[in-house]
This record gives structure tokens, C-alpha cells and sequence, in this order.
């Protein structure tokens, strides 16, 4: 990643001064600083891609995580256990199941979104179900 001072141009190039960040390759949603001029954002991914279900595992296990660390700052604790374990049970292959995970997603989001980290969990997860199943 190469941060550019507000008040120099890019050396490398004749593009108009740059006040964000500069990253290459290919990535989904980036949000840059507001007011940024001559900036752009990508990403390459190395090594192997783990499966959708692999990957699926591994943002449920985060989530548990964080919940955990922060059931004292959650009020309905209990409540997004439960959630979470009824995730846990679906099988991503199956359309009908992926629509609950979806749903189920999105009440832990709504009873827990409010500890540290959370609401970013539940938007990795609810990018995995929207991206397809291996």
C-alpha cells in the first residue's frame, strides 16, 4: 500500500495529486476517504482460495469469537448463541437452507450488531451466502 502526501504528485505518474491511498489488484467494496481526489483501490489475493464452506466455517467461528469476548456488551446473549448455532446447521448447497443462513444472519446482526466487530463479521458472512457455494 503507498499513501500519498496531500501536497506532492505521484512520481510514477501524471495523474492529478493524490490525497488517499493507492492499492492494486481486485477487491469487492472499498470506501476511501472523503473528498479524496486521484485515488484508487484493489487487491490481489495470494495462495489457494479456500472454499465457500470452508470460508463459511471460518466466519461463523470469528463471529463466535466475538461474541464471547463481548457477551457482557450484548444484550440478548443468549438469544444469538442460539443464532448462531442454528447457522452453524445449514447446508449452504441448498438454496432453502442458504435463504434461512441469510436470515439467521440477519438477526444476529440486529440482537448483537452492536458489540466491537460484529456488524463486520455479519457482513463477511452475508457476502459469502450472496457470493455462491463451491
Amino acid at each position: 500500500m503507498t499513501i500519498w502526501n496531500r501536497r506532492h504528485n505521484n512520481p510514477s505518474a501524471s495523474a492529478p495529486s493524490n490525497s488517499g491511498v493507492i492499492n492494486t489488484g481486485s477487491m469487492g467494496n472499498v470506501q476511501n476517504q472523503p473528498g479524496a481526489i486521484g485515488s484508487s483501490q484493489s487487491q490481489a489475493n495470494i495462495g489457494a482460495d479456500p472454499s465457500t464452506a470452508a470460508r463459511w466455517t471460518d466466519a461463523l467461528d470469528a463471529l463466535d469469537v466475538a461474541l464471547t469476548r463481548d457477551r457482557n456488551l450484548i444484550p440478548d446473549y443468549e438469544q444469538c448463541r442460539l443464532l448462531l448455532d442454528m447457522a452453524r446447521q445449514q447446508q449452504l448447497t441448498d438454496p432453502d437452507s442458504r435463504g434461512a443462513a441469510r436470515s439467521i444472519i440477519g438477526q444476529i446482526s440486529a440482537r448483537c450488531g452492536g458489540a466491537p466487530g460484529i456488524a463486520s463479521l455479519v457482513s463477511s458472512a452475508m457476502t459469502l451466502l450472496a457470493t455462491g457455494v463451491d
